[in-house]
């Protein structure tokens, strides 16, 4: 090979290392050269590009062709810009709806609470009303033991008075398991003076009292009067007095009672002797 070949390609080699701009206008001067000079023209190595100037001559490379890339980037920068805003809209409508949510949800919850509420009152209301119906219903239907009257025989000295408690059921129903005990009292003075011993001096049990029925019962008193007592019944100084409870249970399954206390008052004695008792202001009542 010549040695003006080797100098041309040796030349170009080094002018392709050095960089591809400086390295084309080397390779134009070396073919220019070879060409004016012939075979014996001095061959001219030239060293490599530095790595400085090889990144500057690749910055200008980017520098002439990035007008194309900017203009990408910028268009992208208002493109993210341009969904960034639509972004803050989507983000704000969706606090707006939440916001919104939780204030029904809420409002639903406090409407729900004075519902139940109200639902409460309600049924306490109801159940009110429904006891005072029972309780009406049972008034009216019960069973109403009371006591019509109490008659007593003349009395006659020495002579224990014969009386007779007629009592009857003035409700609806029948009054279950009847209960009668009689206390009978002769004493001076006032009546709301006598008082009673503990244990009756008459009972009497009766099974069933039914409505619109009278019962009847008779018995003795435990002594008789004497003269004197007799006059001072006459003269209002003395009395006989009686009295007396009567247990029942009604169809309610309620046990009731009704009390009672009569006695001889003057104008209680007729022109035959018989004795209609006088109602005492006390002690007369019923469960």
């Amino acid at each position: 090979m010549p040695d003006s070949d080797r100098g041309n390609g040796s030349q170009a080699l080094v002018a392709q290392e050095g960089g591809n701009s400086e390295g084309g206008e080397q390779a134009a001067e070396g073919d220019q050269q070879a060409s004016g000079q012939g075979a014996n023209a001095p061959v001219v190595v030239q060293p490599p590009a530095s790595p400085i100037e090889a990144d500057e001559g690749q910055g200008q490379a980017y520098t002439e062709q990035g007008e194309p890339y900017q203009l990408r980037d910028l268009i992208a920068q208002e493109d993210m810009a341009y969904w960034a805003m639509w972004m803050f809209f989507a983000a704000l409508a969706t606090f707006i709806i939440t916001t919104a949510g939780t204030f029904l949800i809420w409002r639903q919850v406090t409407l729900t609470k004075e519902a139940v509420k109200d639902t409460g009152e309600a049924t306490k209301a109801m159940l009110e009303a429904n006891a005072i119906s029972k309780d009406a219903a049972v008034r009216e239907l019960r069973a109403y033991v009371c006591v019509n009257n109490i008659l007593v025989e003349p009395l006659k000295e020495g002579s224990p008075p014969v009386y007779t408690i007629a009592f009857e059921n003035v409700g609806l129903t029948p009054a279950r398991n009847v209960r009668l005990q009689v206390w009978h009292k002769l004493t001076f003075g006032p009546e709301s003076s006598a008082k009673f011993a503990k244990a009756p001096q008459n009972r009497r049990r009766h099974s069933d009292l039914f409505p619109n029925v009278e019962s009847n019962l008779t018995s003795t008193a435990a002594e008789g009067p004497t003269n004197d007592l007799i006059e001072a019944i006459m003269a209002s100084k003395a009395t006989l007095v009686f009295g007396g409870v009567i247990s029942y249970s009604d169809v309610f399954k309620k046990r009731r009672r009704t009390t009672f206390r009569a006695y001889i008052h003057r104008d209680s004695i007729g022109k035959d002797g018989t004795i209609r008792l006088a109602i005492s202001e006390k002690g007369n009542h019923s469960t």
